[in-house]
């Protein structure tokens, strides 16, 4: 199986590399190709508070895109093959595997006014991050996620008004038995937004949603929802600072005849500050219900709070990154019974579960085709009651070099 992985990845990138020489000698501009390499140490492989494990994984990663423009319409197609090798693996992870990422591209202007776009993107790892959303499993477990999104965008009044369409679908497939049993989710949305930019520069916002998800099933809990949302709120762009806010509502309907529909409050508020065209910072509150990350619960009611800053201590060669996540999710347990041989033996109570994560790094550009950077990164969970999910701590290292033609 190893042999077999090693002369994939080796066809792989002899392909891109071909791909790569003919971009580089013959100026071929449409193609591009890179490689990466990166080590990445882990001091609690498992997510446990007692009995740690550390792990080491080095990772190699060949990048081909094809991007090109035809009459008015923009695409890019990439494909990334990536050949892992751990140190230390658990008893159910492979000391080497094989991931594929795969994306597709494509934005079409219909007329000055009227624009549509498509996204696909093919994803195979087993590391996912907790510093996007705070929603996440992070056990080490191999997964395919495939994502599709595509929509419309009109300009009701030039530069004044407009409306965007998207639909979407996403599923998520667990390699581990066990873990397809609880973690393996389809979902299903539309998304509608709209923008109008008043006389003094206020954009007033409005957006609604319709997500239907069908999630994995454990202890006979059918977890599968309906949530919409209908938000609204206003944006204020100033010389080098950024605020925008919107609030409104959830409506959650559950597959599970046990519960009972109920409404959420959500909202986000989002600040951008430049004070120069080499520094920026971000601050972003979020409040939403989601489909639960914990079986057997259906839904978490996640709050998040994110501040990242981002600097170029050299201009174009060497920039410094921060970031911050707080999250905490509230599960509700409500009057939903647990079965066994088809008769209640249990109800699920409240809990929560809460997130603290950093993470900070360096990148540096060596020359045109050459550059380097490393990261640190902490993370910090605590649950109540802590069956929900093992409270731990974890620090992670990563360095990494990437070479460009």
């Amino acid at each position: 199986m190893r042999s077999q992985m090693v002369k994939t990845v080796a066809i792989a990138v002899a392909f891109l590399s071909i791909l790569g020489r003919g971009y580089c000698v013959e100026g071929w501009r449409p193609w591009t190709f890179s490689v990466e390499g990166y080590g990445i140490f882990d001091d609690n492989r498992d997510g446990t508070d007692s009995d740690k494990e550390s792990q080491f994984q080095f990772r190699v990663s060949p990048r081909g895109d094809l991007k090109g423009s035809v009459d008015r319409t923009d695409f890019d197609v990439f494909y990334t093959p990536t050949i892992s090798y751990r140190s230390n693996p658990r008893i159910d992870q492979n000391q080497s595997d094989l991931y594929h990422d795969l994306g597709i591209d494509v934005h079409h202007r219909y007329s000055e006014r009227l624009r549509f776009d498509f996204r696909e993107f093919f994803h195979s790892t087993d590391v996912p991050s907790v510093m996007d959303s705070g929603r996440t499993f992070r056990e080490t477990v191999n997964y395919q996620l495939n994502r599709v999104r595509f929509g419309a965008g009109y300009e009701l009044i030039p530069n004044r008004s407009s409306i965007n369409i998207h639909g979407r679908q996403m599923w998520k497939m667990y390699d581990s038995e066990l873990y397809s049993l609880i973690g393996d989710e389809e979902q299903t949305g539309v998304d509608v937004g709209g923008k109008y930019v008043t006389r003094s520069g206020i954009s007033l916002l409005c957006a609604t949603s319709y997500d239907d998800s069908d999630i994995g099933t454990q202890y006979d809990v059918d977890r599968s929802t309906v949530i919409m949302t209908a938000e609204g709120g206003a944006e204020k762009v100033f010389s080098a600072f950024t605020v925008m806010g919107k609030v409104g509502a959830s409506r959650v309907h559950y597959d599970n005849a046990s519960y009972e529909s109920r409404t959420v409050p959500s909202g986000e508020l989002q600040l951008l500050f430049s004070p120069s065209a080499l520094t920026r910072l971000s601050l972003a509150v979020h409040r939403r219900v989601v489909r639960g990350d914990i079986s057997p619960y259906s839904t978490q009611d996640r709050t998040s709070v994110a501040v990242a800053a981002r600097h170029e201590i050299i201009p174009k060669r060497m920039m410094a990154s921060l970031r911050a996540v707080y999250a905490r999710g509230d599960y509700q347990g409500g009057t939903v019974a647990l079965y066994e041989n088809g008769s209640p033996v249990a109800t699920l109570p409240d809990g929560n579960d809460t997130l603290l994560a950093f993470e900070g790094g360096l990148d540096y550009v060596l020359n045109r085709n050459l550059s380097a950077s490393a990261s640190y990164g902490y993370e910090k969970w605590d649950a109540d009651p802590e069956w929900i999910r093992t409270p731990h701590a974890r620090n992670t290292f990563r360095f990494a070099v990437k070479s460009q033609f």
